[in-house]
């Protein structure tokens, strides 16, 4: 009875994908009918994607954000500026003077945008489209007198090096929080009023900025942030961390393993909900951190004839949901799709 209503559900699917495919020639794939749980469920938490920018308009794009009037940013990667979209889709204009911007987040507490480029974390006001370095952490000395590490769960001081930055996002407290590697360990770090504070690492020494984490950053309307650290152990564990003011050492367990080691990008909406982007699976993950359960993965559709992985996503006010994706073979073929939230 279950194989014959999950083999129905994904005929339904397989109907809309079809009808979504003559709309947006691009989607030729859809969401999987099973949870993390591997339970069946007739809604999807969020629609069928649609390609918001097509390939060819972006070369490589890593990274997006939208701001409080519902306009899209995404980080133009390779051609090294920052493009603004409407929201229904419509080329803008661009910042320029970047040499190779990645993540992009939003800092909450003064509804600007943040971008990172090479070592640089940069700040850009949307009604003006003018961007402002926040600060550089190259050869910068970041506090390390206080260090969580998540794997011996001790704290103690830590000599910091950065050498790539990685996600980040911004709190409604002013906050920046930003994953850093670096030698010898990583770290996730703490912007205040200009100067950097280390909050927690990892005790595995990185092999490559893709292993050990902190991989994606994302803030919550309480001053949380979530990003996950590779834990020791046979085999590896992939772990989600929270840095609270109230509970700096807390960590949860609650998405193992659901996420991997290669989770690059992420978001939070209004309702607690955290959006990851999972290259190595090729999937959108949605888990709800107030309950402290996965909600749902979507699998990211070829667009234009390209394999595609998602890099970043960023969710609208109205909760619109956009999704930065790249060629899987490494090329500069890029897109943007657009989920839209459905009510459960």
């Amino acid at each position: 009875m279950e194989a014959r209503r999950c083999k129905a559900i994904m005929a339904r699917k397989t109907r809309r994908t079809l009808m979504a495919a003559l709309v947006a020639a691009q989607i030729i794939s859809a969401p999987s009918c099973k949870n993390e749980s591997g339970q069946s469920f007739e809604e999807t938490f969020l629609s069928l994607p649609s390609v918001f920018v097509p390939v060819g308009v972006l070369r490589q794009p890593q990274g997006i954000s939208v701001d409080a009037a519902g306009n899209v940013w995404v980080a133009d990667t390779r051609a090294g500026r920052v493009r603004r979209f409407s929201a229904d889709g419509v080329l803008q204009d661009s910042v320029v003077g970047f040499s190779f911007p990645t993540r992009m987040g939003r800092d909450r507490s003064n509804n600007t945008l943040l971008v990172i480029d090479n070592l640089t974390i940069n700040r850009i006001n949307p009604q003006t489209g003018t961007a402002l370095i926040i600060t550089t952490l190259n050869g910068t000395t970041i506090d390390g007198s206080s260090i969580f590490d998540v794997n011996t769960r001790t704290t103690g001081a830590r000599t910091i090096h950065v050498q790539l930055l990685g996600d980040l996002d911004g709190s409604l407290t002013g906050d920046v929080f930003v994953g850093c590697y670096g030698t010898p360990e990583n770290f996730l770090v703490r912007i205040r009023a200009g100067a950097a504070t280390a909050l927690a690492s990892s005790a595995l020494m990185p092999q490559n900025p893709a292993e050990r984490g902190p991989h994606f950053v994302a803030a919550d309307r309480f001053g949380t942030v979530f990003t996950s650290f590779v834990l020791a152990g046979a085999p590896a564990r992939v772990h989600i961390y929270s840095h609270s003011p109230s509970n700096p050492n807390l960590g949860h367990g609650m998405a193992e393993p659901f996420v991997t080691g290669a989770a690059v990008g992420s978001t939070m909406d209004a309702s607690g909900n955290l959006y990851i982007t999972d290259p190595a699976t090729q999937e959108l993950i949605v888990i709800a951190t107030l309950s402290e359960r996965p909600i749902a993965r979507y699998s990211i559709p070829d667009v234009g004839g390209y394999s595609m992985v998602p890099l970043d996503v960023a969710v609208s006010d109205d909760a619109r949901v956009y999704v930065v994706v790249t060629d899987r073979l490494g090329t500069e073929a890029g897109a943007v799709l657009k989920y839209v939230r459905n009510s459960r």
